[in-house]
């Protein structure tokens, strides 16, 4: 006789369905936890700030530079130009938080720095540099031209900042200035930044960036000298 209320037994794919069990559920769980430990590891990474980046400010826009070659670097009158005595890079505000400081380096391999906003070190400091490394990076800086350069002003983006760069030889100074919001300029420009930024940052005078914050790198928060 048949049953029409009778309860059919369950099928073999019902049962794949059912509780696994605690350690499946475990298994889950420490997956789950490694997976957050390593993307907070790839935000939270401080590295050195690309200063070149829209000087610095998170989510600036980039200027890209043109393969251009600076001039010769001679004079009509003095004919070549002698040794550089020294280099002064000075970086001006933004319209965020991007660092302002001036950073000199003289042929003997003394570095002044005076960090002004937004920097790791408030006001005056210096350092040293070997003798040999100052006197590259200043044959680098005449070999580039920089002593007579004209300067780099065009505005392809706004609210970027300016970078003065101002060389001494002998009696004679000069001073370029460029905009970094103005894209073709030649590399050889942010390649001399570029270096003289990296003495700021071996000395951790200069914010990094840890995400999208710019910190300091033993944590301490940036500072104003105004």
């Amino acid at each position: 006789m048949s049953h029409p209320h009778a309860t059919a037994p369950a099928s073999p794919a019902a049962d794949d369905t059912r509780d696994t069990g605690p350690l499946a559920w475990l298994g889950v769980a420490i997956l789950v936890a490694l997976g957050m430990t390593v993307a907070a590891a790839a935000v939270h990474t401080w590295r050195p700030l690309a200063m070149g980046d829209g000087g610095g400010e998170p989510g600036a826009g980039v200027a890209t530079a043109s393969a251009g070659a600076l001039p010769t670097p001679a004079t009509a009158t003095t004919g070549a130009i002698p040794a550089v005595d020294s280099i002064t890079l000075t970086r001006g505000p933004c319209m965020g938080a991007c660092p302002v400081y001036a950073l000199t380096v003289r042929a003997d391999g003394q570095v002044a720095f005076e960090g002004l906003r937004h920097t790791c070190q408030a006001g005056a400091t210096t350092a040293t540099l070997p003798a040999a490394d100052a006197r590259a990076l200043l044959d680098a800086v005449r070999d580039a031209g920089l002593p007579t350069a004209p300067d780099y002003t065009h505005v392809d983006m706004t609210d970027a900042p300016t970078v003065h760069l101002a060389t001494s030889f002998g009696e004679n100074k000069h001073v370029v200035a460029h905009y970094l919001g103005m894209r073709d300029v030649p590399d050889k420009v942010a390649a001399i930044e570029a270096r003289i930024d990296a003495i700021a940052q071996d000395h951790h005078w200069l914010p990094g960036r840890d995400g999208d914050k710019l910190v300091c790198a033993d944590g301490r928060p940036l500072r104003d000298n105004r």
